[in-house]
Order: C-alpha cells, then structure tokens, then sequence
C-alpha cells in the first residue's frame, strides 16, 4: 500500500485566534473604527405636517440635509469657520422644500 494523503489524514493545527500582525491596523483605519462618527448621530427631528406622522424617514430627510451642507461649503470653497451655518441653512432649506413638495 503506497502512502498518500488522504482526505481522512490528521487534520493540521491551525491556530484559533489569528496572530497580531493579521489584527493590525494602520492608525487612521484604527481610529476610524474607535471613533466611529455614525454610531453617535442623533437623527434630526421629522418634518411634519400638522399630524404626527413624519413626511419622508429621517434617514432620507438627513442625508438631503448633509447633501446641501456640503453643497454649501463648497460653494465657498470649503473655508473653514462656517460649517455650522452650513448646515443650519441646510435643514431649512430642505424642510422647506419637504413641506412644499409633501406637505398636505
């Protein structure tokens, strides 16, 4: 009987845990993954029309907010100092043009 492998050979040991250098990170990924932003944000309160039930998600309603935000800032050339205003102006626009278009 010649010897080969065979699929019910002993199995080799692989380690459970990867090893540290498969587990490191470059700093920015790092401290993307620390500091993660998203899990932090509070929605902006839902346009309503004079009932409870809110005119479009609020997911929808901030990602049209953070759109013109940076439409915004780049209109001005990203200059820093006005990001606040930014999106301030931002969310008025954009709850008034949910009112005007969903409004009832």
């Amino acid at each position: 009987m010649s010897a080969r492998s065979s699929s019910l050979a002993k199995p080799q040991h692989r380690p459970v845990h990867p090893g540290p250098e498969s587990r490191k990170r470059r700093p920015a990924e790092h401290l993307a993954a620390r500091n993660n932003v998203d899990r932090h944000v509070v929605p902006p309160p839902a346009v309503t029309a004079a009932g409870s039930v809110p005119l479009i998600p609020a997911s929808l309603r901030l990602d049209m907010i953070r759109d013109a935000a940076f439409f915004r800032a780049e209109a001005r050339n990203f200059a820093p100092g006005q990001e606040i205003e930014d999106w301030l102006a931002a969310e008025q626009d954009i709850d008034d043009l949910i009112l005007r278009r969903y409004g009832r």
